[in-house]
């Protein structure tokens, strides 16, 4: 009955800062901070192992922006995805 999804249902879902508080708890980072590692992740893998354009390879983790991915993606390494692939594929 959709009524008791309307106004019940939500008192059964779990307050949302207390999500997030528990979870920087046991992850040691936001939900946010775990998402942009994994995303890190498996853009360094791809960089790696496959022949995909940095275009795509941001699209394929989740990033509409190329710019946007560049950016954090510098923060998080150092250097830019093309250097990285370039270290990566010579090691």
């Amino acid at each position: 009955d959709f009524k008791f999804l309307d106004g019940q249902f939500y008192r059964l879902l779990p307050d949302c800062n207390k999500l997030q508080k528990a979870f920087q708890l046991t992850e040691g980072k936001s939900i946010g901070e775990y998402i942009r590692a994994l995303r890190m992740e498996l853009a360094l893998e791809l960089l790696e192992k496959s022949d995909m354009s940095t275009g795509d390879i941001a699209k394929a983790v989740g990033y509409h922006g190329v710019s946007n991915f560049y950016h954090i993606f510098q923060q998080r390494f150092g250097e830019t995805p093309q250097a990285v692939r370039v270290l990566l594929q010579n090691n």
